[in-house]
């Protein structure tokens, strides 16, 4: 085994700091290390894991390993796509679980289960079961929506009273670098022509009403349709109230104040021209319920059982003061960085910005 050259090690500590630094701090370190070179960088920002893969991807660099220290994230890249295989670094190699793994998660927010589960995953091998013990009566579904997307077969789901056995088996993993854990993984990149990437900025409700008739559209066409919410857009993903399960992070006063002013939920956003305090919405949701024209709340559940996915953009949701416990817990919800937007962006055939 060849050692690691400490002239080719870059250490970043980018915890505190907010999309899309760690990613830029990433790529600058490794056009200094080079080709073969490493980088080990630790982030806390909740859009760093997927945005670590989609700058992988796009540099032709590896993630030899990925941790969840409990609070903040710690990665090791080799920069390059011809660096050493993994077996030549020792000290970052993944140790693998043992064949047959049994997690009791009763009593576990329901937003941490499918992290929980995504993380065993990534660090088992090929053919090992996995068994998950939940008192959530919803996770066996969206565990099987998650598993069509990963290389995860879900073998049985027994329910035992209030509780719910899920047992899975881990497949054969993707190539080197594609097994970083994501708290819902992307679904498999399909070619260009079958994908389509929305970017939701505002929240006038006909924007978002034609934003979400597009998304459904090309998901009913069968492309692999992503919806990104930046800003305002971020209004239409928040429930009517808070998850009281979920802690409260701190906020400035001008954070609350701007949540208090902010609608919530697909069924409160107003009209960007002829509002009329919400007479100009009420007309306009007659006129579309007698041309039975689907309204934003029912395009919202369509387009989930359609098997869109929507990514929150992490940095604006802390410029507004906005956490996960203000959204409404939609099973394909996701969160994302400038990275993961532009990773998608590329390889779509259809790219617009509502």
């Amino acid at each position: 085994m060849k050692p690691v050259d400490a002239l080719s090690t870059i250490e970043l500590d980018c915890r505190a700091q907010q999309c899309p630094v760690p990613v830029l701090r990433l790529a600058r370190a490794a056009g200094e290390v080079g080709d073969g070179g490493v980088v080990l960088i630790r982030a806390d920002d909740p859009a760093f894991p997927r945005d670590l893969r989609a700058w992988a991807r796009s540099a032709g660099s590896r993630i030899v390993r990925f941790d969840d220290r409990g609070g903040y994230y710690e990665a090791t890249v080799r920069v390059g796509g011809e660096g050493s295989e993994i077996d030549d670094l020792d000290d970052f190699t993944i140790s693998p679980t043992t064949p047959r793994q049994t997690f009791d998660l009763r009593g576990q927010p329901s937003t941490d289960l499918l992290d929980i589960v995504a993380r065993a995953c990534a660090l088992a091998e090929p053919g090992a079961v996995i068994a998950t013990i939940v008192d959530d009566p919803t996770f066996a579904e969206r565990l099987r929506h998650w598993s069509h997307a990963t290389d995860v077969t879900l073998l049985s789901v027994e329910p035992r009273g209030s509780t719910t056995q899920v047992v899975i088996r881990v497949e054969p993993p993707t190539p080197a670098g594609e097994s970083l854990a994501l708290a819902r993984p992307a679904p498999t990149v399909k070619p260009e022509t079958e994908r389509c990437t929305l970017l939701v900025l505002h929240n006038d409700h006909e924007a978002l009403l034609a934003a979400l008739l597009i998304a459904n559209g090309a998901a009913a066409a069968g492309m692999d349709t992503t919806v990104f919410f930046t800003f305002w857009g971020l209004t239409l993903l928040r429930a009517p109230r808070p998850d009281g399960s979920e802690p409260e992070p701190p906020i400035g006063f001008m954070q609350k104040l701007m949540k208090w002013m902010m609608p919530s939920g697909p069924a409160r956003q107003p009209l960007g021209k002829m509002n009329f305090a919400g007479l100009g919405k009420g007309m306009l949701a007659t006129i579309m319920r007698r041309q039975q024209i689907m309204s934003l709340p029912e395009l919202m559940d369509n387009a989930q059982q359609l098997g869109v996915r929507f990514t929150a953009c992490t940095m604006s949701m802390s410029v507004m003061g906005i956490a996960p416990r203000d959204l409404h817990p939609y099973p394909n919800l996701d969160y994302g960085g400038v990275a993961s937007f532009v990773e998608d962006a590329r390889q779509s055939a259809i790219n617009l910005v509502f």
